[in-house]
């Protein structure tokens, strides 16, 4: 079972969705992979994850579109969702405010 990730947060402009979280104390070796999909798709985009930077960048992306983005940790044999959110890119141009920031103490 994985310690609780906590102090997730979402930043985003209109092209780019950006995952923070707090390393996962005491893992070494953690592997742990970003999925992203936009809600009218029904297949995910995986991306392999650097888990000592605790940030990943998701790029080229449209403005003001709703994605999905979940954060997967390996569990002996197979990957487990540890964190999950629906968040939108900022329409064209526009600038995000301090309280647009998203923050999840989820855990599962």
């Amino acid at each position: 079972e994985f310690p609780p990730v906590l102090n997730i947060t979402v930043s985003r402009t209109s092209k780019c969705i950006t995952i923070k979280w707090r390393p996962l104390e005491g893992q070494r070796n953690v592997e742990l992979k970003v999925q992203m999909k936009n809600k009218s798709s029904e297949s995910w985009q995986q991306y392999d994850v650097n888990a000592s930077e605790a940030e990943f960048k998701i790029v080229e992306l449209q403005p003001g579109e709703n994605y999905f983005v979940r954060l997967l940790a390996l569990n002996h044999t197979h990957f487990e969702e540890i964190w999950k959110v629906e968040t939108h890119t900022l329409p064209s141009g526009r600038k995000q405010n301090a309280n647009q920031v998203l923050t999840s103490k989820t855990s599962y």
